[in-house]
C-alpha cells in the first residue's frame, strides 16, 4: 500500500515542452504562511548580498596580494640601487685616495703649491644687461578701492 500523494498527471502520458513552458507555476501558494514567505524573500536577498560580499572580499584580497608583490619587487630594486650607490661611492673614494697617494709620491715630478706658481685670473668685463621683450612683467591694474595684500 502506497501513501504517496496521487499525481493528477498519469505517469504514462507524455507532456510536451510547449505545454510545460505555458504552465504557470507560482513560487508561493496563497495558503503559505507569512513567515514562510518572509523567509523565502529574505533568503533571496541574503544570497545576493552574500554573493556581492564574497566578490568584494576576493577582489580586495587580490588587490592586497598584488600590491604586496609590487611593493616587494620595488623594495628589492631599491636595495639593489642602494648597494650600487655604496659600491660607486666606495670606488670613487678609492680612486681619490689613489690619486692623492700618487700626487704625494716624490717621483711624479709634481711641485708643491707656492705663491710663485699660483695663477691669478682677471675678472671679465661686465656686459650691459639686455631686456628680453617676452619676459617683461606686465603691471596688473590696481584699484584704489581694493588694495592688494603684500603676501600674495
Amino acid at each position: 500500500m502506497s501513501f504517496a500523494p496521487k499525481s493528477k498527471i498519469d505517469p504514462g502520458t507524455k507532456i510536451s515542452a510547449k505545454r510545460l513552458a505555458k504552465a504557470k507555476i507560482s513560487p508561493l501558494s496563497p495558503s503559505a504562511s507569512t513567515w514562510l514567505q518572509w523567509l523565502i524573500i529574505s533568503q533571496r536577498y541574503t544570497s545576493a548580498i552574500a554573493f556581492i560580499l564574497i566578490g568584494g572580499t576576493l577582489s580586495s584580497y587580490a588587490a592586497i596580494v598584488y600590491s604586496q608583490q609590487q611593493w616587494n619587487h620595488e623594495y628589492q630594486k631599491l636595495q639593489s640601487l642602494q648597494r650600487t650607490e655604496r659600491e660607486v661611492t666606495t670606488a670613487g673614494e678609492l680612486r681619490k685616495n689613489q690619486l692623492a697617494e700618487t700626487a704625494t709620491a716624490e717621483n711624479q715630478g709634481l711641485k708643491p703649491p707656492t705663491p710663485e706658481n699660483n695663477l691669478f685670473l682677471e675678472a671679465a668685463p661686465e656686459r650691459p644687461a639686455t631686456k628680453n621683450p617676452r619676459t617683461s612683467v606686465k603691471s596688473a591694474p590696481t584699484s584704489t578701492n581694493h588694495p592688494t595684500p603684500l603676501g600674495y
